[in-house]
């Protein structure tokens, strides 16, 4: 049997159809491929390298800004060893430099921009050796003797001042630190833009195979419309409109034959490119929550455009969302280094540094109204709160600017230590003020301001607009830094008041040391008189004759020996009153005479353990003879009325009689009241021995003269 193959209209259909399937399968893939290949070029290179560089680097930018804080407070504050700050500098030396470096390797070695790798290695090798010169100011204030060694703070403090070599190096690797950070930003951007150039691309080429797609099923039409002339009459005119780019807003007829199931065909492929093309749009015009239905599950087209538009969608929020969290980071490492520069101004003023804190705040969060308040606590059995400088306050409830721990939401947070954020606050704790009236803020933030060695103060900020997690984290780090700030005011502040109460002492001490040059000057002139009168005597011992030549020559003999010794007794009183301009002890009494503190020098001068001092009356170690004088009594109640008294005391420690000179000084507290005593004392037992022995030497030497001049004249 001869069978011929017959080409069908079924088959021609299957062949025409075949090859645009072919083609749509083609586009699909295409577009499928083009996308993944997009997003493996792009968005990997964005959140695979880009934006953990950036996040490592803005770390390094913030423990190189942290770093140069601690090694100033290392040299200016923190002279104890292990203190919490010096372990932290430590750390950041031997860890968290390190590892974030060696973080940084794997992303660096991705980076496209050259320039960006020159400039990475220049930071990291200006950091080294900024560390370096951290290590070797560490190592040279190593424990506390090494900060009384002027050499080594001569040499180690200008490099940590203002403009100080280690202080310029560590501002210029956070201003690199800046410029990089911007170029890895700046990379992002571009490879952002570079994604929707991709996208823009991938757009056209949809289209532009869309419209190969309309050509080919033209092509195909015109084919199948020159075998079915007749038949398929009405379904050309359709085509032919298809093939100018026009739809049909009627469907065709669908017949039961081959020509009905290709007219059904045609109106499904109609109504499907409507809804691609429409969905098509929608993804152009940015609109990615539109839906859209695949004509089946096989449907390459459609799965791939819904594929897109989600891939997008996630882009396009991945993107918003990473954006949002650099602008947090920018914002916050903004605050920090401006508040940072506020808190390294001059702050003698404690209210002027308040208020310049919490004006400024207010103002960086977008607040309405802020308070300043600074514990108190010099004394542990009354701690209080003040509140030092407010910033737009109108609040009712709080008059008064002193209150006690515990007491209301200021002292809740002191006495808790905690974080405290309401945004359900009563009607009359706080009222915020504009010109259209008053109303109550919408979000109450209170946060401590407390380092390790205690709480400092709080702020309290409120607001018509609730702030955000990461404005609660930024006011927290800043809590942190400005009680660091306030602990070294307030050593400041104490330092200042020990050194004026010293140089006040120093002076009481060079008068006491000058009215002791002069009765040593007077003593002198003492003993030259009566070396005059030794040598006039010579004079006359020289005119006798006879027997009392040996003896006239064996007293000069005697007299200049005795001259001898009264030179050595005078270099011996010059060393004691350097002994005494050098060193002095120290002992605090109460208006009562009771020793509240002892110095080590008045210790070793006592001979006794501070156990044995402290507690003590000063009448203690005083004989009964001086104790029962109306004087010692009128030196107590002067020194209670705050007279100053100078003068030598004797006592006794452990029945060893000892003379002291001493200046007693009345000091008053914060409230105007006497209610202690310092004295300034040295021991001038072994002077006041060596002057009872002069005087008995000068005595024994007016008697020997005198007796020889009755023997001159008998």
């Amino acid at each position: 049997m001869n069978l011929r193959f017959r080409f069908t209209i079924a088959r021609k259909l299957v062949l025409g159809f075949g090859i645009i399937m072919i083609f749509v399968l083609t586009t699909s893939i295409l577009t499928y491929t083009t996308l993944d290949d997009n997003m493996d070029e792009n968005l990997g290179a964005i959140t695979e390298i880009y934006t953990p560089s950036s996040s490592h680097l803005s770390d390094l930018n913030l423990m190189v800004n942290n770093s140069r804080s601690l090694i100033k407070n290392w040299v200016f504050i923190e002279q104890l060893s292990e203190t919490p700050e010096k372990l932290l500098l430590e750390n950041i030396h031997s860890t968290g430099y390190p590892e974030l470096k060696h973080s940084l390797v794997p992303y660096v070695k991705n980076w496209e921009d050259e320039e960006a790798k020159a400039l990475y290695v220049n930071i990291i090798q200006s950091i080294d050796t900024l560390f370096i010169a951290h290590q070797e100011i560490m190592e040279s204030l190593s424990d506390f003797e090494s900060y009384d060694n002027m050499m080594v703070t001569f040499t180690v403090r200008p490099k940590v001042e203002y403009d100080g070599e280690v202080m310029v190096r560590t501002y210029q690797i956070e201003e690199d630190l800046s410029v990089l950070i911007d170029k890895i930003q700046t990379e992002v951007a571009v490879s952002n833009k570079q994604m929707v150039n991709q996208f823009g691309g991938l757009q056209d080429m949809i289209v532009f195979l869309g419209i190969l797609l309309v050509g080919a099923v033209i092509t195909t039409a015109f084919i199948l419309s020159r075998i079915l002339v007749l038949p398929i009459n009405s379904t050309k005119k359709i085509i032919l409109k298809m093939g100018k780019g026009v739809l049909p807003n009627e469907p065709l007829r669908v017949r039961t034959d081959e020509i009905g199931q290709m007219a059904g065909a045609l109106n499904q492929l109609v109504e499907g490119l409507q809804k691609t093309s429409e969905f098509a749009l929608e993804i152009g015009d940015g609109n990615y929550e539109s839906e859209f239905t695949p004509l089946s599950s096989n449907d390459n087209l459609g799965t791939s455009l819904i594929l897109m538009r989600n891939n997008l969608k996630k882009a396009a929020s991945d993107d918003d969302k990473r954006k949002e969290e650099d602008n947090q980071r920018s914002w916050s490492a903004t605050g920090l280094a401006k508040f940072g520069e506020l808190l390294r101004q001059s702050n003698e003023d404690m209210e002027e540094f308040s208020f310049r804190i919490i004006s400024n705040l207010v103002k960086y969060l977008n607040a309405n109204q802020g308070g300043f308040y600074i514990v108190n606590a010099d004394d542990n059995e009354n701690k209080y709160i003040e509140l030092t400088s407010a910033y737009a306050y109108t609040r009712r409830k709080f008059i008064e600017k002193r209150f006690d721990v515990g007491v209301n939401l200021v002292g809740q947070c002191v006495q808790e230590e905690q974080t405290i954020f309401l945004t359900d606050l009563p009607q009359d704790y706080i009222k915020i003020t504009s010109g259209l009236g008053e109303d109550t803020p919408r979000c109450l933030l209170i946060v401590p301001l407390k380092t390790a060695e205690g709480i400092f103060g709080v702020v309290e900020i409120a607001a018509f607009v609730e702030l955000q997690p990461y404005q609660i984290e930024f006011v927290e780090k800043l809590g942190e830094s400005i009680a660091s700030t306030i602990a070294s005011v307030k050593i400041n502040m104490n330092t200042t008041k020990l050194l004026s109460e010293s140089q006040e002492k120093s002076k009481q001490l060079a008068l006491q040391e000058e009215q002791m040059r002069e009765n040593i000057q007077s003593m002198q002139m003492a003993q030259k008189e009566a070396r005059l009168r030794s040598e006039k005597e010579k004079e006359r011992y020289e005119q006798i004759k006879g027997n009392y030549e040996k003896q006239i020559k064996q007293l000069s003999i005697t007299h200049e020996d005795q001259q001898k010794q009264i030179l050595t007794q005078n270099l011996s009183l010059e060393g004691t009153l350097k002994a005494i301009n050098n060193s002095f002890g120290t002992v605090e009494y109460s208006l009562e005479g009771q020793i509240i503190e002892v110095n080590e020098k008045f210790i070793a001068m006592t001979g006794l353990l501070r156990k044995d001092l402290v507690g003590k009356l000063n009448s203690d170690f005083v004989s009964e003879e001086i104790k029962g004088q109306d004087e010692y009594a009128v030196l107590w109640n002067n020194l209670g009325m705050g007279r100053i008294h100078s003068g030598g005391h004797q006592y006794r420690f452990n029945k060893v009689e000892r003379w002291f000179f001493e200046s007693f000084t009345p000091v008053k507290d914060e409230n105007g009241e006497f209610y202690k005593v310092i004295a300034l004392s040295s021991d001038i037992s072994k002077v006041r021995k060596k002057e009872e022995e002069l005087q008995a030497k000068i005595f024994s030497q007016e008697v020997d003269i005198q007796a020889l001049n009755d023997r001159i004249k008998s």
